[in-house]
């Protein structure tokens, strides 16, 4: 069985720079950087660092050099480094702002870079400073830890303090944005720029030093990087054999994804195994809890009213201490809380794949747990990041329509027809036989109170039932509290939910491939159902979260 998943498919912690063109560096900003770099690599072994650098002069190649150049000179960083480069411009027109000697740097970088690609127009960010505007708030949005080399003034528009004001506040020009989203860390080296040497403004936000242990600080990354950590040390011990089936389950013809497309599939099926394992772990260990707690009733009662032995009080106590470990070993592998975050992350990335295929330039991070406790915000600073990563342009065509509709709109359908259609049948088992048990004891009871001569004539067959008749009680409401412990009608509703959004998919799909429209028409309309499919699908995911994430059995003291 082949366990070695090669560092290049799993999930990366994202750093990225912004900073001054004209910035100057010191011995002392390349050893913090370093000493970064180093730290990560460190304190996280098990997952691949990606900086973010626009590369433009200055500050953005200041760091990607020191950071290649790690790459280049130690072997343990060579597979774990990767270079990401998102340009306002094509190459082209990007060399327009450097001399010859910059351009050969630029060059240089350019082909060691992992990816490049350009970040799209905005229309409300037009001319050459809105497009380095929109480049660095991608870089913002897709880096889970930002430096920036910067002397704390304001500047010009898409300049530094433009990038480090959006990651703090969010969007301004977003009411939703500015309102609801919590506000990101930007990490800053004080630098003095060329234009003005010895000027470095007393910004409160320059306080927010460069360095692992201040990162940390912050609660929001500290989750997301360990997060991170435990996705990939828990990938490494994942069947291959698993991982490849959930590529399959996602999209059956992989030979038609570009790369940015197979790094999402890589990442999905990480997070849709471990999803799968820990669930399964999870329900086994509860239903020994339960198991072992109708076990110690039932040892109990005997001990109580028919044979009062030592060996059964033994035995009683040893389930008790038996069910109490199983419990500490169930909060110790944490499988409900895994469970539950991998699980979201994996539907987050679903909808990322699929977005990303119909060239829907949208982070599904925008979407998911939109108004939440800030313990939730570091599951979307993740997805975030990764869309960050596996950014793709491309149009949407009618080859791409038919893919997606099989792989994604129907395949979905089927998928929670079948989960409906089996939660309700284990819904109604599992009522049947509490049911059962229910009417059994109130059975038990009641030959108790009408035969009450016959059981005080036969003494021990009164104890018996007087054992037998509480377990039964006990067996419909510990059966009870399985079912509403593992939340299984808030889960059929929620399956239900997602049925009735992939079935007016289908129907919608249909409708417009009858339709008689013009071909570019069509084709936004596709693109404009798709988000709003995968939008509609990411808000119940999040609240499927949100009513999951307290449901694991506790023991009441």
């Amino acid at each position: 069985m082949d366990r070695a998943l090669p560092i290049s498919e799993r999930i990366p912690i994202t750093v990225g720079i912004v900073g001054h063109l004209d910035v100057i560096a010191t011995d002392e900003h390349m050893y913090q950087i370093e000493k970064l770099f180093k730290d990560l690599a460190v304190r996280y072994p098990c997952s691949p660092v990606h900086l973010f650098s626009s590369i433009a002069e200055g500050a953005d190649r200041f760091v990607a050099n020191i950071f290649m150049r790690m790459k280049r000179e130690n072997e343990k960083y060579r597979d774990r480094f990767e270079l990401i480069v998102p340009m306002p411009f094509t190459a082209e027109e990007y060399r327009e702002d450097f001399d010859d000697y910059s351009d050969r740097e630029f060059d240089e970088l350019l082909k060691q870079a992992k990816r490049s690609f350009i970040v799209p127009d905005d229309s409300s960010e037009t001319g050459r400073p809105g497009k380095y505007l929109r480049t660095g708030k991608l870089v913002a949005d897709s880096s889970l830890i930002l430096m920036a080399m910067w002397d704390g003034k304001g500047g010009q528009t898409g300049g530094t303090a433009d990038i480090v004001k959006y990651k703090m506040t969010g969007n301004d020009d977003s009411v939703s944005e500015s309102t609801f989203e919590y506000d990101g860390s930007v990490f800053v080296l004080p630098s003095e720029r060329k234009q003005a040497p010895g000027n470095i403004s007393k910004n409160p936000v320059t306080d927010k030093n460069l360095s692992l242990d201040n990162i940390l600080k912050d609660l929001t990354l500290k989750n997301a990087l360990n997060k991170i950590e435990e996705i990939n040390s828990y990938s490494v011990r994942l069947d291959r054999g698993g991982i490849k089936k959930s590529k399959e389950y996602l999209f059956d013809e992989t030979e038609k994804l570009e790369p940015s497309e197979r790094l999402v599939m890589d990442w999905y099926s990480i997070l849709d195994q471990m999803a799968v394992k820990t669930r399964r772990r999870d329900l086994k260990i509860t239903g020994w809890m339960f198991t072992l707690s109708l076990l110690f009733v039932f040892t109990l009662e005997i001990y109580s009213n028919i044979l009062t032995w030592k060996i059964i009080l033994a035995v009683s106590m040893f389930v008790l201490i038996s069910t109490a470990a199983l419990f500490i070993f169930s909060r110790v592998k944490n499988d409900h809380k895994k469970y539950l975050y991998s699980r979201t992350l994996a539907e987050g990335l679903r909808i990322q794949f699929f977005w990303n295929i119909a060239g829907i330039n949208e982070n599904v991070s925008d979407c998911i747990l939109r108004i939440h406790s800030k313990g939730f915000t570091w599951v979307k600073h993740i997805l975030s990041a990764l869309q960050g990563v596996s950014f793709n342009r491309k149009n949407i065509n009618d080859e791409i329509i038919k893919d997606l509709t099989k792989n994604w709109i129907k395949d979905q359908l089927k998928y929670f027809d079948a989960s409906v259609k089996i939660m309700r049948e284990r819904i109604a088992y599992f009522h049947r036989v509490s049911n059962f048990f229910l009417f059994l004891s109130i059975l038990l009871f009641l030959s108790i109170f009408f035969l009450g001569n016959f059981f005080i004539a036969n003494f021990f067959m009164l104890n018996i039932m007087l054992v037998i008749a509480p377990i039964m009680l006990g067996i419909f409401a510990l059966i009870r509290a399985y079912i509403k412990t593992k939340a299984y009608e808030q889960l059929l509703n929620q399956y239900e939910i997602m049925q009735v959004i992939y079935n007016r998919a289908e129907i919608k799909t249909e409708e417009l491939n009858r339709a008689q429209m013009k071909q570019e028409e069509r084709l936004s309309y596709f693109k404009e159902l798709f988000y709003v499919i995968g939008k509609e699908a990411l808000i119940e995911n999040g609240i499927w979260y949100l009513i999951f994430k307290d449901k694991e059995p506790e023991i009441e003291v």
